[in-house]
């Protein structure tokens, strides 16, 4: 729930709401500006004070890529940086911290809600799904945890308005990510142009239309991936986006995903 606070300063009002942190970098010598994606006011940037500094003072454990917090922010809608009154976790991951495969799952949604979240609006509908998806990562089984980036980056294009097209059929084989849909021969960027996995892509697209991370018990199928057919699936998907979002650059988490293969 989002709250408004009735305390003021400055002439700001304080507001209450949840937010994934997306991205900080060092302002300072004890300072940072964090990029988070909030529930009330979508992307803001925040400028957080003294967090740098030695002993249990410090709080910039906090504003770790990934972290679900609780704000209580000062808002301005002709700033474009803001500030934070207090900050505390809303949730705190019991395995997405101390695994390598789940914390680097976390990674690739964040990186990818920073590429794709270009404006400050509030998407309450995106931002629910954003942070379910990271609860479901933090409980689900790892079989499940590493099938996560493929499904979440499907389902993310409905939000985004440019959904993927599903008309697979025999005369229709191959995804074509300039076109999002399949076409009757492979295109330019069709990569790769086997037609079993443009088939397996179509499956999975029909999963990502069912996926809800707050579903208990099975929110996703057992899908029994390699890491080769994974990667190939966040490429081809990768080249989508590129085709869809001016300026859209390559997702580093990918290399790391290739890497601990």
């Amino acid at each position: 729930m989002v709250i408004l606070s009735e305390g003021t300063t400055f002439g700001l009002m304080i507001f209450s709401t949840r937010g994934i942190v997306l991205r900080t970098v060092k302002y300072g010598d004890t300072s940072i500006i964090a990029t988070v994606y909030t529930q009330l006011f979508g992307l803001q940037s925040y400028l957080v004070n003294g967090v740098r500094t030695a002993g249990k003072s410090s709080t910039a454990y906090l504003y770790q890529p990934a972290s679900i917090l609780s704000l209580q922010a000062y808002h301005n809608e002709l700033k474009n940086l803001q500030r934070i009154k207090e900050a505390s976790w809303s949730y705190v991951y019991s395995e997405v911290s101390n695994h390598v495969i789940r914390n680097t799952v976390a990674l690739f949604i964040v990186e990818l809600l920073q590429k794709v979240i270009r404006h400050e609006e509030q998407n309450e509908e995106l931002y629910n799904f954003a942070e379910k998806t990271l609860l479901l990562l933090d409980r689900c089984v790892l079989s499940e945890a590493a099938d996560i980036p493929l499904i979440f980056s499907l389902a993310l294009t409905e939000f985004l308005g440019f959904k993927l097209v599903n008309n697979h059929s025999a005369s229709h084989p191959y995804f074509n990510p300039e076109e999002g849909k399949f076409t009757v021969e492979p295109g330019d960027q069709t990569i790769p142009n086997d037609p079993d996995f443009h088939k397996l892509y179509s499956e999975l697209l029909s999963i990502s239309e069912f996926f809800n991370p707050e579903q208990e018990g099975n929110s996703i199928p057992a899908l029994k991936l390699n890491g080769y057919l994974r990667r190939q699936i966040l490429r081809l998907t990768e080249t989508y986006f590129r085709w869809h979002i001016p300026g859209f650059s390559e997702l580093k988490t990918l290399q790391v995903f290739e890497q601990m293969a």
